[in-house]
């Protein structure tokens, strides 16, 4: 999955064999977050496992079903933090987006920008029908960025989430083609302003 996001503060792309190091450090300051709420962000979390996250994601015509992407300062280059598209399933043209900011970058839209981009090359670029945004019940944040981006709460799905031991509620929201109205997708960066 080729893709390249440029918002003008911020750059979204696919992480290279040299991002190894940074994102590492990214993750490390930001493990007592993320570890509440992602299943891979564990206590004895270790570079070894950033480097096997990149390297599964170096094939940029892969047809799988993860594509994981940087999110980067444009003018400094630090990573800022991560998106994705997965679970895509092709039949159904349905796929989950989701998302996580550094604790030092948390609070100024990073996340929102991002996952408004993401939701509409989703649905425009890569012909999906529908982008779910599926979240712990008790994970504000990323409710509220699931709710900027105009992603409609759809329900509860009991007992959907597992982080450790751990099992969730969560919210599904979920965002269709038709969502994306003429003023939405200038907002979103897909029409030309």
């Amino acid at each position: 999955m080729r893709i390249e996001i440029d918002t003008g503060a911020l750059l979204v792309r696919r992480f290279t064999r040299q991002d190894v190091d940074p994102l590492y450090e990214a993750i490390i300051e930001s493990l007592p977050e993320l570890s509440r709420w992602m299943w891979w962000a564990h206590e004895n979390y270790a570079k070894s496992e950033t480097a096997t996250f990149i390297e599964s994601q170096q094939d940029p015509e892969s047809e799988g079903d993860e594509g994981g992407f940087g999110i980067f300062e444009k003018n400094s280059g630090r990573i800022l933090g991560c998106a994705g598209l997965n679970r895509i399933d092709r039949t159904n043209k349905c796929c989950n987006l989701g998302y996580w900011v550094r604790s030092s970058a948390t609070g100024r839209g990073i996340a929102t920008t991002v996952a408004r981009r993401l939701a509409a090359f989703a649905l425009t670029e890569l012909r999906m029908n529908r982008v779910e945004v599926i979240v712990a019940a008790e994970n504000v944040a990323s409710l509220r960025v699931a709710e900027k981006i105009g992603a409609m709460r759809e329900g509860i799905a009991r007992c959907r989430l597992t982080v450790g031991e751990t099992v969730h509620d969560a919210w599904v929201h979920s965002i269709i083609k038709s969502d994306l109205s003429c003023e939405a997708r200038r907002g979103m960066g897909i029409l030309p302003m």
